[in-house]
């Protein structure tokens, strides 16, 4: 259950959204920017894009795909080392920022393996406080070794580089080492991963809470049971989470009820969290102020004969 989002905090929700459609206007793409509207969403972490976008046009790229969202710093990632020519491509992270959050953006990047674990975006506030925000997805064990799972591309493209390591171990170890980076930086981290494994007692969660992060569904749940974040799971085991530094003020967490908030077909529960602006970045960021852009009162025939005029007096000037 989501609650009305209190004055003086930013929401963040992820979701394994069970991809994208290739056509860039469907309406997967209109319901992602419903929910973040609706929910009152900040920031939108989002796992298995499944779109192999070397393989699509121009017109079908990431950036033609959330044009109706009026203010927002996005970034987005998959495996750009896989071989396959189709336009689908399994796995892939994204994570969008809107509204106030979004003009604290600064920069944002990816896995620097190329193989789409995880995004990041870096917001700045005041006095040398820097929160990034991640986004991750965490490839499921593959025993029947088919060739497209996410879990073999990562497979072979270890190998390529005479890397022996399961792809899952490889996923934690590689996390824990861009951490540590960024926790030298200074940085305060959020981040939200769909793990494939038990978040509560998983290698994942033991890695994260060993860099001093806050499980905040649990932190701000402790008495009450565990419950699955995919509706495959059939013994309560939530394989989503959100992790954050212990500084940042979480105020609630929560997770919504499989298909309530409608995004196209997807398994995975969508869950979010709270934080207070002035834990994140410092102080309370003002309320951007948009002016709507002059436009021509096309109705008006006197008017568009007038700039019928002056356009045509200069094309002959020029």
């Amino acid at each position: 259950m989501l609650i009305p989002k209190p004055e003086k905090t930013f929401r963040m929700l992820f979701q394994n959204i069970r991809g994208l459609p290739i056509a860039p206007h469907s309406h997967k793409h209109q319901q992602i920017c419903t929910a973040i509207k609706d929910t009152e969403a900040d920031i939108f972490g989002m796992a298995e894009l499944n779109l192999n976008f070397k393989m699509l046009g121009p017109t079908s790229q990431w950036t033609e795909r959330f044009q109706r969202l009026q203010r927002n710093h996005s970034v987005h990632s998959y495996n750009k080392h896989d071989s396959s020519q189709k336009r689908t491509l399994f796995g892939g992270t994204a994570q969008i920022a809107t509204g106030i959050l979004s003009h604290r953006a600064i920069q944002s990047g990816a896995d620097r393996t190329g193989m789409g674990r995880w995004v990041w975006t870096l917001f700045a506030g005041k006095n040398g406080v820097k929160i990034r925000v991640v986004s991750g997805y965490r490839p499921n064990p593959d025993d029947t070794d088919r060739t497209g799972s996410v879990y073999s591309q990562q497979e072979r493209r270890l190998r390529i580089l005479k890397d022996n390591r399961d792809p899952r171990r490889a996923f934690v170890k590689d996390l824990e080492v861009q951490l540590d980076s960024w926790i030298t930086e200074g940085n305060l981290l959020l981040i939200g991963i769909d793990a494939n494994d038990n978040i509560r007692t998983g290698d994942v969660n033991a890695m994260i809470r060993s860099r001093g992060l806050t499980d905040v569904h649990a932190a701000q749940h402790p008495h009450l049971p565990t419950e699955c974040t995919c509706n495959k799971n059939t013994q309560g085991i939530p394989v989503d989470g959100i992790w954050a530094s212990p500084s940042l003020e979480c105020t609630a967490a929560g997770y919504f009820g499989f298909g309530e908030i409608i995004i196209g077909k997807t398994d995975h529960r969508m869950i979010w969290a709270d934080f207070s602006y002035e834990s994140a970045l410092g102080f309370q960021p003002p309320e951007p102020a948009y002016t709507a852009p002059q436009r021509l009162t096309l109705q008006d025939p006197r008017v568009v004969k007038k700039y019928n005029k002056i356009l045509n007096d200069e094309h002959q000037r020029l």
